[in-house]
């Protein structure tokens, strides 16, 4: 599916320019989001569609957050070029989500449970292995 012409494109003669204002929300939802995804990492995620196959936050979650926040920010960049004047809407959301994010690095370092105890399962190899080698006590 191609992107229409007056989306990608602004009208001959107008080169829109993105605001500062935008530009700092956008600066502020990324280093958020790279501190939820540094504070996440390794930890039981509740999330299931974040978490791998053992409950983890991993490279699934990683790739699943930055798609969520490019996505975010790659439209709103394409919605800015045709319609500049929406920039303050633009940068209230991109504040909303930082907000999420950071209350989200804010519980993430504040739980206990740091990582998640899995029990390695046992092995027909492993088992054999252990069987057999003892360590004798005395």
């Amino acid at each position: 599916m191609a992107f229409p012409e007056a989306l990608i494109h602004p009208a001959p003669g107008e080169r829109p320019r993105m605001g500062s204002f935008w530009k700092a929300s956008v600066i502020s939802l990324l280093t958020s989001s790279a501190m939820d995804i540094q504070s996440s990492l390794g930890r039981r995620e509740l999330n299931p569609m974040l978490a791998d196959s053992q409950g983890r936050f991993s490279g699934r979650g990683i790739a699943i957050k930055a798609l969520i926040t490019g996505g975010a920010v790659g439209a709103q960049w394409l919605m800015l070029r045709r319609h500049p004047e929406s920039q303050k809407y633009a940068a209230i959301a991109n504040l909303g989500m930082t907000g999420l994010f950071t209350s989200a690095v804010i519980h993430n370092h504040t739980n206990l449970k740091k990582t998640v105890s899995t029990p390695v399962p046992a092995t027909p190899l492993k088992a054999a292995f252990e069987q057999r080698f003892v360590p004798a006590t005395f």
